[in-house]
C-alpha cells in the first residue's frame, strides 16, 4: 500500500528495488580500525557493536571474485558501528595493490559523511579540540540551501575520513517550492518515519 506524506503529499512506496526496506550500512576502509573505532565512540556517541576477522583466502580466488580485489587482499579486522539511524562497517586491511592515500572531496570514490549539529560553530571546536583539522571554519550555506542561521563546515578527522557539520533550524531555500524534502535528522517527517515502522 502506497502511503502519502502530509506535508508534500508524496507517496512514500516507490517503484526500485523489490523489497527494499532501507539504507542498512555503508563500508568504509581506514588505516587503523582502532583509532577509527575509538572515534566514532567517544567523538561521535556511535558505539562498535561487534568486531570479526580476520578475513583472507591464501591460495584461491575468493577475493578477487567475490569482491573484485586482488587474489591475495586480506581484511585483518572489520567492525560494525552503530549510528541512530545507519550503520558503519569499518575495515582495516592489506593487498598488494592497495593504495594509501584517502580520496579528496572531489576524487572519484571520494566520501564524507555530514551529521546535523545545533551549533556549527560548537561543533567546529569540539572536533578540533579532539584532533580534526579544521577546514575553513564554519560558513554559511548558500544557493538552495541558504537560510537564517544555515551554516556549515568540513574537518578532516585524525584517521583521514572528511566529516560535515550542517545546521538549518529554520528551513533551507529550497524547501519553500519543493516537491519533496530532503531528510532532516533534526526534523524527521513522514517518509523518514514510515521507514522506520516495524510491519
Amino acid at each position: 500500500m502506497s502511503v502519502v506524506s502530509a506535508e508534500h503529499n508524496v507517496p512514500l512506496s516507490r517503484p526500485g528495488l523489490p523489497g527494499l526496506r532501507g539504507l542498512e550500512h555503508i563500508g568504509i576502509v581506514v588505516p587503523d580500525l582502532t583509532q577509527a573505532t575509538t572515534f566514532f565512540e567517544t567523538v561521535l556517541g556511535w558505539p562498535t557493536v561487534f568486531t570479526a576477522g580476520p578475513f583472507f583466502d591464501p591460495e584461491g580466488d575468493s577475493m578477487s571474485r567475490n569482491f573484485d580485489l586482488h587474489p591475495r587482499s586480506r581484511v585483518n579486522q572489520l567492525a560494525l558501528v552503530r549510528s541512530p539511524l545507519v550503520n558503519f562497517e569499518l575495515f582495516e586491511g592489506s593487498a598488494p595493490d592497495q593504495l594509501l592515500m584517502w580520496p579528496r572531496l572531489l576524487d572519484v570514490g571520494g566520501l564524507h559523511l555530514a551529521v546535523y549539529v545545533d551549533d556549527i560553530g560548537a561543533a567546529v571546536d569540539y572536533l578540533v579540540t579532539n584532533g580534526c583539522e579544521s577546514l575553513g571554519g564554519h560558513k554559511p550555506l548558500g544557493g538552495p540551501e541558504e537560510g537564517p542561521g544555515a551554516e556549515f563546515g568540513h574537518v578532516r578527522t585524525p584517521f583521514g575520513l572528511y566529516l560535515e557539520v550542517i545546521s538549518y533550524p529554520a528551513g533551507r531555500a529550497y524547501e519553500t517550492a519543493a516537491d519533496i524534502l530532503a531528510f532532516n535528522p533534526a526534523a524527521p517527517d513522514a517518509i523518514a518515519r514510515e521507514a522506520i515502522v516495524i510491519a
